[in-house]
């Protein structure tokens, strides 16, 4: 069964409610230009209420290895996601050292050039919607034909991009990701989880045969 990951949590009630519709990871953005950014000590918080069994990850843009090492810390990250101009060296440095899943964010068509950098590094790959001036959670939509070329080739494929209700089960028939990943087509407002949005995501991908 593929995996759900609901990005953009923001509050305690949000992860909750997404945690007990069945989302198996929590993304949780310290990127602070983004509308959906959460401070350390915000993030503190809701790793301390939700269940162990739920993956934390983080997202960072451009962030220095200290600030992911520290946050990850303090946080109890599970996985870090880098969601803006790492190499593949980098994040596989920022794996190695700091013992974290890394999953590193690309659009489609840089997706299918660094899979061979891929290979035997151990990272994980999400596939996102190319989005000038922004770094993911824009609602556009990813090539899924590109998409499912890397998931064939490449098993620890996070497929992002305008997932909703909606199209999620398309989505994972035609590209089979390990993770569907949503974030903006779940919200009420910017950084404000709409509840049966969420619960609608979750049961339609998890309800795909």
């Amino acid at each position: 069964m593929v995996r759900v990951k609901v990005c953009g949590i923001t509050t305690i009630a949000d992860a909750r409610h997404a945690v007990a519709c069945g989302a198996d990871e929590i993304g949780l953005n310290f990127y602070s230009k983004s509308p959906r950014f959460i401070s350390t000590s915000v993030g503190q918080e809701i790793a301390n209420a939700i269940d162990a069994s739920v993956k934390l990850v983080g997202v960072f843009v451009n962030a220095a290895e200290r600030e992911i090492a520290l946050t990850a810390k303090q946080c109890g990250l599970d996985a870090v996601q880098l969601h803006g101009d790492e190499t593949i060296e980098f994040a596989r440095k920022i794996a190695q050292e700091n013992q974290l899943r890394v999953i590193r964010a690309v659009e489609g068509v840089k997706a299918i050039r660094i899979l061979d950098e891929l290979k035997g590094s151990g990272l994980s790959l999400l596939i996102d919607a190319p989005a000038k001036g922004a770094f993911g959670g824009t609602g556009s939509v990813s090539d899924w034909n590109l998409a499912a070329k890397a998931a064939s080739i490449y098993d620890r494929v996070y497929l992002a991009g305008g997932l909703g209700p909606d199209n999620v089960a398309d989505a994972i028939r035609n590209v089979r990701p390990f993770c569907v990943d949503a974030c903006s087509k779940l919200e009420s407002a910017k950084g404000k989880k709409d509840p049966a949005k969420v619960a609608a995501f979750i049961e339609a991908a998890k309800n795909v045969l």
